[in-house]
């Protein structure tokens, strides 16, 4: 019966609904017309600050599918429909990212706008989530070069973004997510700016105030634009996160962060004071500079500095010592047997 009403190529009424019927059914054209559906009174896969993300399904093959549905507020704006059309446009492929399938948008009797964007489902939780797990079975030091890994991966990611001339301007563990435990993927290209465009100059202060770069919340009075640095600053962030386990920007206003994020360097992480891991800091240091121009310039530049410093580690002097006395102890040997 629903295959009679969604037998069609293109139509201008892309939403459908059914009588005994909970789900929402979305026409969404990706090399053609497809009809993907969902509950949207299901549980969310999750929740960010423009609207809920639900699990989903393309109608014909099952194949799920990420479903974000915009809130009105934000689908009335016209701004942010142009967003959503781009952030659906992105049809990038990276094994680091997630693949955006298409839209759909909607304008009801009453005047209202309704906006939905369709993705690839990753099956996984987010790198936050994934790390927690792996501490709660017991933090170790190895622990620091694998969460450096994935960031490695979510820098190619960045530098195929960079490198079409796509900022991400979002950046945050919220937004990578872990693919069957190992894969880490960059999503949420919502409020992505496309260089050299002035798209979004109406929208203000756009980011993740625990997460932006401090030319994204000064922009109203420097009238700077986020550039590829602006991600660097936010995956610096998010690096120096998920190693420490908490953000020292964190405050219990708003504005407070926004004033730590701008003014204040980060502290020495208790989980990277060992003498091994302190060109690594170093790095974060870097990569979190105040200054845009004086921090890595490109996503390349950065992963190569982070790879230096996972290669290039200095001994603890406990080892020293005990190759020391392990030395010691074979030449009194050689003594006493000559």
């Amino acid at each position: 019966m629903i295959d009679d009403y969604l037998d069609i190529e293109e139509d201008d009424v892309p939403v459908r609904v059914f009588e005994d019927d909970p789900n929402v059914y979305l026409s969404v054209y990706n090399m053609g017309w497809h009809w993907y559906y969902y509950n949207p009174d299901s549980t969310p896969l999750g929740e960010g600050a423009m609207g809920k993300v639900f699990l989903g399904y393309e109608y014909e093959t099952n194949q799920k599918v990420a479903i974000k549905q915009l809130f009105n507020k934000y689908a009335n704006s016209k701004a942010v429909r142009e967003r959503a059309s781009l952030e659906a446009a992105l049809k990038f492929r990276h094994p680091n990212m997630v693949e955006m399938l298409g839209k759909c948008k909607y304008q009801d009797e009453d005047g209202d706008w309704h906006v939905w964007v369709v993705s690839n489902y990753v099956d996984g939780v987010t790198i936050d989530k994934h790390i927690k797990k792996l501490e709660d079975n017991g933090y170790d030091d190895e622990m620091v070069p694998q969460v450096s890994s994935y960031i490695i991966s979510i820098l190619d990611a960045l530098d195929y973004l960079h490198s079409r001339g796509i900022i991400h301007r979002d950046i945050k563990p919220s937004n990578i997510m872990m693919e069957n435990g190992d894969t880490p993927k960059l999503m949420d290209l919502g409020i992505a700016r496309v260089t050299g465009s002035n798209l979004y100059t109406s929208m203000g202060f756009v980011g993740t105030p625990l997460y932006a770069s401090p030319e994204q919340i000064l922009r109203d009075k420097t009238q700077e634009q986020a550039t590829a640095a602006s991600d660097i600053y936010s995956l610096g962030m998010t690096l120096y996160v998920l190693i420490n386990g908490s953000n020292p920007f964190n405050a219990d206003t708003e504005s407070k962060i926004l004033k730590n994020q701008v003014t204040k360097k980060l502290p020495v992480s208790e989980r990277l004071k060992k003498r091994k891991w302190k060109k690594l800091m170093n790095v974060i240091w870097k990569a979190t500079e105040k200054d845009k121009e004086n921090r890595y310039q490109t996503a390349i530049e950065f992963k190569i500095a982070i790879q230096n410093a996972l290669n290039d580690r200095s001994f603890d002097w406990k080892y020293l010592l005990l190759i020391g006395s392990i030395v010691i102890i074979l030449i009194v040997l050689l003594l006493i047997i000559i």
